[in-house]
């Protein structure tokens, strides 16, 4: 049978500096089979067609269209498990290996997985943090960061920190964290035309915020309703590579 024509499609990218290959992973889920299927591009002279791959996980596994991240090789991504309730899934932190091509579950503490998948924790995100992987998540009171601290043992530490009122009365949603270790956070990704817009810098090793505020984003004398949405890319490099 057919796979059904409803179907998201989802794109992680990463870099193996073994191999020194950059590949690009793309999960498509057919909802209404519920299942997926899994391709790889590899970027390079040799290489001009995508591959499917055999997944070694559950194909009821499906990832939640948040962001991944790439580490030493390996891509962290968040998905639910489609055999769950509707209304309650829990969040699972899965990995894909570029070199090997195969999926690996990642352990995590029970505490972290209920806080990811608690739907008053908003704007969890995987970041890199100084090369090993982390997680952040908000809720109105506060900001807690997870660190894995060691790969082989997978074991967590756990940061909980406050956030600076934003002026439009909302908290702060999290964005990630710079090559220096500092978290900024942007405010709401969408803030009205007549509103300031920040960023919050939190260093964690001195447990200190800085704020800085976007010049000429702000216009006051406008008439217009609306506002603007933010997206928040830290770490910005142009780059053009040829192959």
């Amino acid at each position: 049978m057919a796979p059904s024509t409803v179907y998201s499609r989802y794109y992680y990218f990463g870099y193996d500096h073994v191999m020194n290959q950059y590949k690009v992973l793309a999960m498509t889920i057919y909802w209404q089979e519920l299942t997926q299927n899994f391709h790889v591009f590899t970027l390079g002279r040799d290489f001009h067609q995508w591959r499917n791959i055999q997944g070694n996980i559950d194909e009821k596994f499906i990832p939640i269209g948040r962001a991944g991240v790439c580490i030493d090789g390996i891509i962290y991504y968040e998905a639910i498990s489609s055999k769950e309730s509707f209304n309650y899934r829990k969040t699972m932190l899965l990995s894909f290996d570029i070199r090997s091509e195969r999926f690996y579950h990642v352990r995590a503490p029970d505490t972290w997985i209920n806080e990811i998948s608690d739907p008053n924790w908003t704007d969890q995100n995987l970041f890199n943090h100084q090369g090993k992987l982390g997680c952040i998540g908000c809720n109105e009171n506060n900001t807690n960061m997870w660190i894995m601290e060691n790969v082989e043992k997978q074991e967590w530490s756990k940061i909980t920190f406050g956030l600076l009122k934003y002026p439009g009365g909302d908290f702060s949603t999290s964005s990630g964290v710079t090559p220096a270790g500092e978290i900024f956070v942007v405010q709401h990704v969408w803030y009205p035309y007549n509103m300031p817009l920040y960023f919050d810098y939190y260093n964690m090793k001195e447990k200190s915020f800085r704020r800085v505020e976007i010049e000429g984003a702000r216009l006051e004398a406008t008439k217009q309703a609306g506002g603007i949405r933010v997206f928040a890319i830290h770490d910005y490099v142009e780059n053009t590579m040829w192959f």
